[in-house]
Formats: structure tokens, C-alpha cells, sequence
């Protein structure tokens, strides 16, 4: 506070009694009166009286209250946060893990279809990787899994398979093919190459979120079609694809306008889990009423045998024969090359367009080390 009439005016200031009061010489020589104060909060308030004019300053005000973080404000430690921080922090992460649990399900299952290779396979992949790249990774806010840029590289090394939900002939080879990639990552992070990545251009980080778009987009095609027995590619039709279309607004409808409603309760639940259950409600409803569409279950094959990830060398599922085709070691090592090269290259490019968004540092190296 400052008094024009040459005092602080305690009763504004707040409910409290003088504590001290001294003088104390100032730079140019005059005299100027300090004052303590206690304030009502328990703190205390310096004066300083210097030519008819005052000043207050709290010079030591409690704590106060917890204030939204700010894009790029660090995230306070466990110990430095309050009870209510806590449950709303805990609160936060475990919806939006169930979030990320049921849209890695669908999505590595349209991954694993573009990329030739069992649903299964995609789904146990997707996790394993998640799950790694989150204790290990360098990057908040990032979510590893599948991945639309491999899968459309992977379908490059592999011909459509001949049944729908199975693998492509030679996919044995794409097992080490991944393993070599992974070494080669590791090679360029001691290498310190994650540095080069502040010599893309803009213009890079654009297109490559772009064209990523279009490949998730397209990823999510086939459902709306079926194949036929000339491999030939087919929209579905009547009430099917009209009940496909109505669940799919419905879920981008509430994804896009539930968080933007003026109420608390609009707040509580993740809109994209939200999605989810309605769309799965939605789809019983339909079953219900004698109508129906196709879902992951009917599409892909889950049974107790595949419930958990077995080794590829002993998997019944591959023929190990052709690892000993000619030929077999320089197509394991073109291919990790290359998906060396996409993993690094999408990594990076990811990690760069999460970090411009939640405007917090990243560790480049430590991404590329847990992938």
C-alpha cells in the first residue's frame, strides 16, 4: 500500500499492531522510518516513510494457494504437492491410462492390418513399447505404441496375407529385422545423432505431423469395408454402414464438444474415455434391437493362447525355415536400416511437435535410448 499523507494506514493494511520501529539512513542522506508489522495472515509488513511518502512490502507472506501451472512450468514434486493436487493429479493419470489402454487396442489392431502382421502381435508390441518408453523415455506427455509411419514401412516389406488377421509370407524375418533396428538406435544415441534434430526445418515438423494424419486416417478405412475373394476391396452397405457412421460422429461429436461445455461435471471424465463407453453402449443398443457391427473381437482373434507375448523363435505361429532362405541375413539388415531410420526420424519429429505443444524440455537422448 502507499500513503500520499506520509503514513500506512494499518486499518487497510490489515488487523495487527506495530511490532518495531526504527530509522535508518538512506542513500542521500535522509532519514527514513522502517516499520514492522504483523499482518493478519501472520506475516510480516516492512514500512518505509521517505519524504512524506510510504510503502508497505510483505516481505514474508505465507504460502499461497496452489495456482494452475503455466505451459512449460516444471511439474512440482510429489512432497511439494498439496492433498487435493494429489488426488487430482492421481485422479488425471489413471483415466487417462485407461484412455490410452482402449484407443492402443483399436489402433494397433488397424496398424496391424496396414502392416500385414497379426492383430495380436501389434497389441502386445504396442504395450511392451508403452511400457518401456515410460519408464525409461525423456518425454512427458508422449505416448508410445503403435505406429502409423512403421506400419506403412512394414507393409513394404511384407505381401498381404491370405487370410484377414493373419501375417504376411516372410514376416519371420521382420523379428530380427526389429531387434537390428533397436541396436542401431542405441548406436546413434551414444553417437549423440539426436542433436541433428534441430536442423529440420518447420516446414519438416509440418508435413511429417501431416502425412501421419493421412496414414492414421487411412488406417481406420478398413472397417468400413470387407474384402472379397478376389482380394479386391469392398464397402459395406445398408443399416451396417449406417450404424458404423453413427457411432463414429457420435464419438468424434463428443470428443470435440463435451470439454467445451460451461460445467464443472463436463471436466470429471477424460471426453475421449467418454467416447468410448458411449460407443460401446451405443453398439449393445444396436445388438439389442437385432442389428449389428463388426468389432475388434470379430475381426481379430484373441484367445487364451495369445494372451501373452510368446518369443517369435518358438512360436508355433512361424516357420523358422525361412530365416536359412538365400538371402535371408541382407533383407533382416536392409529392413532394420530402415526402420532404424523411421524410428528415429518419427521419434524425434514426434517429440519436437509434443514439446511445441505442452512447452516443457525434452531429453532427445533418452527417447531414443528407451525405443
Amino acid at each position: 500500500w502507499v500513503s500520499a499523507e506520509g503514513r500506512a494506514d494499518e486499518d487497510e493494511m490489515a488487523s495487527g499492531s506495530a511490532a518495531s520501529a526504527n530509522a535508518v539512513e538512506m542513500a542521500d542522506g535522509s532519514a527514513a522510518g522502517v516499520h514492522a508489522v504483523e499482518m493478519a495472515g501472520g506475516s510480516e509488513a516492512r514500512t518505509v516513510e521517505e519524504n512524506g511518502l510510504t510503502v508497505v512490502a510483505d516481505v514474508h507472506a505465507p504460502p499461497s494457494a496452489s495456482k494452475p501451472r503455466k505451459d512449460g512450468d516444471p511439474l512440482p514434486s510429489w512432497s511439494e504437492m498439496s492433498t487435493a493436487d494429489k488426488v487430482a493429479y492421481l485422479r488425471t493419470e489413471v483415466l487417462l491410462g485407461i484412455v490410452i489402454a482402449c484407443a492402443q487396442v483399436p489402433e494397433s489392431v488397424s496398424f496391424a492390418f496396414l502392416a500385414h502382421v497379426r492383430p495380436t502381435v501389434a497389441i502386445h508390441a504396442a504395450w511392451i513399447l508403452g511400457l518401456v518408453c515410460a519408464l525409461f523415455g525423456g518425454r512427458p506427455g508422449m505416448i508410445h505404441g503403435a505406429s502409423g509411419a512403421f506400419a506403412a514401412v512394414i507393409a513394404g516389406f511384407l505381401p498381404k496375407p491370405d487370410s484377414l488377421g493373419g501375417s504376411g509370407d516372410g514376416v519371420e524375418l521382420l523379428f530380427p529385422s526389429v531387434m537390428l533396428a533397436g541396436v542401431l538406435m542405441g548406436v546413434v544415441t551414444v553417437g549423440g545423432g539426436a542433436r541433428f534434430i534441430t536442423m529440420i526445418p518447420e516446414s519438416v515438423m509440418v508435413g511429417f505431423a501431416n502425412g501421419l494424419a493421412i496414414v492414421i486416417g487411412r488406417a481406420q478405412l478398413h472397417p468400413f469395408g470387407h474384402t472379397t475373394s478376389e482380394g479386391a476391396m469392398e464397402w459395406k452397405e445398408g443399416a451396417e454402414l449406417g450404424f458404423m457412421i453413427l457411432i463414429m460422429f457420435v464419438s468424434m461429436a463428443i470428443m470435440e464438444f463435451v470439454p467445451k461445455l460451461p460445467f464443472a461435471y463436463a471436466k470429471l471424465v477424460p471426453s475421449s474415455l467418454l467416447a468410448v463407453v458411449v460407443a460401446v453402449a451405443l453398439e449393445q443398443t444396436i445388438r439389442a434391437a437385432g442389428f449389428r457391427t463388426d468389432t475388434i473381437g470379430d475381426i481379430a482373434e484373441f484367445s487364451k493362447e495369445s494372451r501373452f507375448p510368446i518369443p517369435f523363435f518358438i512360436d508355433d505361429h512361424y516357420d523358422m525355415s525361412v530365416l536359412r532362405r538365400s538371402g535371408a541375413l541382407m533383407v533382416i539388415v536392409e529392413q532394420g536400416i530402415m526402420l532404424c531410420l523411421v524410428g528415429v526420424v518419427e521419434s524425434l519429429l514426434t517429440t519436437e511437435v509434443v514439446t511445441e505443444i505442452v512447452k516443457t524440455p525434452a531429453d532427445h537422448n533418452a527417447v531414443l535410448w528407451s525405443l
